[in-house]
Parts: structure tokens; sequence; C-alpha cells
């Protein structure tokens, strides 16, 4: 079951409305979010990169199991990226099982 925001209390429940709304925010976390739809849009990511770059916002890209972040990387947010994505493994690597250490 999928839940929107993550369930939290803490959690916004949909996207700020305009750069205003978004500008109250010092870092933004992004989980396994992309463009689809009920996630994110193209003015969105626009709107990201904007506080990011006018206001010193922190934005944190925290990808998950689904892959959804690679979408991002057809977005103005691909240059704020902090690494070189594999296109040969869009996905990552990882496993579902969980392994000591």
């Amino acid at each position: 079951m999928d839940k929107v925001g993550g369930g939290s209390k803490d959690y916004i429940k949909e996207f700020p409305a305009g750069l205003d709304e978004l500008s109250k925010f010092d870092v933004v976390f992004l989980g396994d979010v992309g463009l689809e739809e009920g996630q994110l849009t193209v003015e969105n990511c626009r709107l990201l990169k904007g506080i990011v770059e006018h206001q010193a916002s922190g934005l944190v890209f925290m990808p998950g199991g689904r892959g959804r972040q690679a979408s991002l990387q057809e977005t103005e947010l691909d240059d704020l990226y902090p690494v070189i994505m594999d296109e040969l493994q869009p996905d990552g690597w990882g496993s579902r099982n969980a392994r000591p250490l």
C-alpha cells in the first residue's frame, strides 16, 4: 500500500502551491518519487531547483527500491544530482533481503 507523504504527521500531503509556499522550507527530502501521476511535475522540479540556487535551501535525494528517482534526470534537477547514475543499471544495485554487515 502506498502512502502519500510517507504517512507520518511530519510529512506534507501535497507539494506546496507556488514559490511562496515552497520557499518556507530550508531542506527538502525527496524519497522514491519521480515524474509520475500523483508525484512530482516538471514545474515542481523547476521550483525545487530554484530554491536551491536562489535561497540556498538543501535538497536531499533518498532513492528507493522502485527507482522512481531516475525519471528526475529528465528535469532541471539532473544538474543537482550528487552522483553520476549508471545508465546500464538504472534501478541501482541492491537486495530486498536484509544482510548483516
